[in-house]
Formats: C-alpha cells, sequence, structure tokens
C-alpha cells in the first residue's frame, strides 16, 4: 500500500467527485459522510507521504521555494484554524466540504510529484481511465434515455480529464499513448461544449498551441520560448491595468466578439466587483476570512440562483483572496511562478519544460476559473508542480524520463 498511496489517494478522489456530482447528497446524512470519508482518506494518505518522504522533499527543493511551501501550508492550516476556533459556521461545513478546509489542504498532493515512480503510475492511469472513459461513453450514448444529461456527462468529464494533463506530452509518448491523448482530448472537449464548461476548452485550445514554443526550443533552441514565458505572466496584470483604466471588463470586451450567446455571457465581473467590495468592507483583503469564510453576493441574493452568502468562488484568485487574503495569493503565486521558472529554465529534459508550460496555463486561468477545491483537477496540477520542483526528476536525460515513463517493466 506505501507504494500505491498515490494511485489509492487518486481513486478515492476521482470516485468522491463522480458520486458527488452524480448523488448530489442535501444536508447532513449518511451518504455524504460515506462520501466525504473517501476524501479525508486520500489526505491522510497524502500527509503520511508528506511525513514519511519529508526529507526527499526538503533535499530536492531550492531552499527559498521550500521556504515558500512550508508558508503556504502553514498559512493554510492557521486559516482552518482560525474557522475552527471563531466561526460560528457547523463543522460539517468547515470538514465536509472539498471547497473550505479541504481545499487549503490540497497542496500536500505535490509531495507526490518528488516520487518519480509516480510519473509511470500516472501515466498508466491516464492510459487506463481514457479507454475505459471512452468505452462506457459509447455505451452510454447508445442505451441513455437522455445522452446529453449533464449530470452524467459531468461524470464523464471528471472520469477523462485525467487527459487534458497528458496533451503537451503527446511529441514525447509512443504511437498508441498519442491516440489515446488526443481521443480523450478530443471527448474531453466536447464533454466540456454540451456540459457548458468554457474553461476547459480554453485549455485544451491552450495546451496543444503550448506544443509549439516546446517544441521551437527543442529545434532551433530559439529564445522564443523565454520572451512568450515573459509576456505569459503579465497578461492578467496588463488587462487589469486596462480595465481601470477605461472601467471596462476585459471579459466583457473578449465575451462581446462571440457570436454563441450561451457562450458569450460573463459570469466573471461581477465576482471581481463583489468579492473586493466584501473584503474591503470587512478589512479582511490582507489576511482574508479563513477556511470558512463566505462573501455577500447581491447577484445571487436577487436571482435566488444560490445562496446569497457563498462559501468559495469560480475564480481561483478570488477563491484565494477569499480565504487566505493577499498573503495567499502572494504564497500561491510564487510557489506556482517558481514551479515554471524551475521547468523551463533549470532542467535537463523536455518533458519537465512541458510540464512547466501546463503549469503556466494554469497560473493564467486562475484569473478566471480554477477555484482551489479537493478534486482531480487540482490534485494533479498539484501533483505536476511537485515534479517541476523535483530537482531529482528535472536533473533526468529525455532518454532516462523515457524508460521512466514508457519502457516495459
Amino acid at each position: 500500500m506505501t507504494r500505491n498511496r498515490f494511485i489509492i489517494a487518486f481513486l478515492l478522489v476521482l470516485v468522491y467527485e463522480i458520486l458527488m456530482g452524480l448523488i448530489n447528497p442535501f444536508g447532513l446524512s449518511f451518504t455524504k459522510v460515506a462520501i466525504t470519508l473517501l476524501i479525508w482518506i486520500a489526505f491522510l494518505l497524502t500527509f503520511l507521504t508528506f511525513v514519511f518522504k519529508y526529507p526527499l522533499i526538503r533535499s530536492n527543493m531550492p531552499d527559498f521555494v521550500f521556504y515558500v511551501f512550508m508558508a503556504l501550508i502553514g498559512w493554510n492550516i492557521i486559516n482552518i484554524l482560525r474557522s475552527l476556533l471563531f466561526d460560528d459556521r457547523a463543522l460539517t461545513t468547515l470538514f465536509g466540504n472539498s471547497r473550505t478546509s479541504l481545499a487549503l489542504l490540497i497542496p500536500f498532493t505535490a509531495v507526490f510529484g518528488f516520487d518519480k515512480t509516480n510519473l509511470r503510475r500516472c501515466s498508466d492511469m491516464h492510459v487506463y481511465l481514457v479507454i475505459t472513459g471512452i468505452l462506457l461513453y459509447i455505451l452510454y450514448r447508445y442505451f441513455a434515455v437522455d445522452p446529453r444529461n449533464i449530470p452524467q456527462n459531468v461524470a464523464f468529464l471528471i472520469l477523462i480529464s485525467i487527459a487534458a494533463f497528458f496533451i503537451n506530452l503527446i511529441p514525447f509518448q509512443p504511437g498508441r499513448i498519442k491516440l489515446i491523448t488526443f481521443l480523450g482530448a478530443i471527448l474531453l472537449f466536447y464533454l466540456s461544449f454540451i456540459t457548458g464548461i468554457r474553461t476547459m476548452m480554453l485549455k485544451i485550445i491552450l495546451l496543444f498551441l503550448s506544443i509549439i514554443p516546446v517544441y521551437l526550443f527543442r529545434q532551433f533552441k530559439t529564445k522564443l520560448v523565454y520572451s512568450i514565458v515573459l509576456m505569459s505572466l503579465i497578461i492578467p496584470f496588463y488587462f487589469l491595468q486596462k480595465s481601470l483604466e477605461s472601467g471596462q471588463s476585459p471579459f466583457e470586451r473578449v465575451l462581446s466578439e462571440v457570436t454563441n450567446r450561451e457562450l458569450s455571457v460573463d459570469t466573471r465581473t461581477f465576482l471581481y466587483v463583489e468579492v473586493f467590495s466584501d473584503l474591503k468592507e470587512a478589512q479582511s483583503l490582507i489576511t482574508g476570512k479563513g477556511s470558512n469564510g463566505t462573501y455577500y453576493s447581491p447577484y445571487f441574493d436577487e436571482t435566488g440562483e444560490d445562496t446569497e452568502n457563498r462559501l468559495s468562488v469560480e475564480v481561483g484568485i478570488l477563491a484565494l483572496l477569499l480565504k487566505g487574503g493577499i498573503i495567499s495569493v502572494i504564497l500561491y503565486l510564487t510557489l506556482s511562478i517558481a514551479a515554471v521558472y524551475n521547468a523551463l529554465f533549470h532542467s535537463n529534459n523536455y518533458m519537465v519544460m512541458s510540464l512547466g508550460f501546463m503549469v503556466l496555463l494554469h497560473i493564467l486561468i486562475l484569473f478566471i476559473a480554477n477555484s482551489p477545491d479537493y478534486s482531480v483537477y487540482n490534485y494533479l496540477i498539484w501533483f505536476f508542480i511537485g515534479v517541476c520542483l523535483s530537482k531529482e526528476i528535472r536533473m533526468l536525460s529525455d532518454t532516462e524520463i523515457k524508460t521512466i515513463l514508457f519502457d516495459a517493466k
């Protein structure tokens, strides 16, 4: 079991997310407690790995990055204790919701990325899950009464979502795995379209595009890759500055060009306004409101589409700001950017460089989505952040990486 903690924990998170989406248990019930227990077992396995692998993590992470990592974990734990000691909401909300305390514990998953054997395990899981997902979806489309049922299609999306993390690794994969990844990405894009998950569609497109700069760097050793990285990191801040000048949201400008009415709806601008207004009024911009913190939403209060006091935000940066304030945002971005920097500029293999671009895209999309929670997506992104930070893995050659990933056992 010790060797397979990564796989077991991942599968527990996968089953948890699928069951919660399909069953959607309401209130405090035996079903909800049983399903939530899965995710806490997954965290326990992750925490045990952190304890036992601590010396490996410490020796393989740059000193400054290690201190930031520990500071992020420490600050997140403080924010859980703040809610435990000073918040009057139910303990079931504090510990039974994947977007409260569990969301602040997900960075522990990075510890799995320091064990290079987990790369092979993750690659194998990707193949098995995508093949299983494709076959089950074919049967589902044939036999289902309503094949466009949203919760059921979202369940399939979660099942094969691991394919997105292997898109920009296509150049390094053997032929049959290339085909599996490509088919998984196509099905994932289709499921994202019919379920209206626009950010997943955007991620898939950008991940395919991220293959280009890595290819250029491999072929010509061009420094164009450095320019792309630097330009990409300032994009969100450029749009923010332009919005302050013009008074118009960048989401409104971009989405106004989309002809599809459903896809052109701006669902982000009002979230920025509401969260910033709430935190300023509560004087909590610096430290946030803790893991159980909420913000008041005039929009949802008026429409009744959700509770007016919301536990989280769909936008990742805003969710971080709500739970841990500017301190959380700085620590999270510093650690993530450090992963990108080390992957792109201090790696001997192109696989880790490709993963660096994937983490870079994650950072950019934090400004429109990628809300932190204990989910398959966040589990895998933190795993790959760990890979990008591991000196041992970054120092491997392309041949050694391919041996780990694809050679017969």
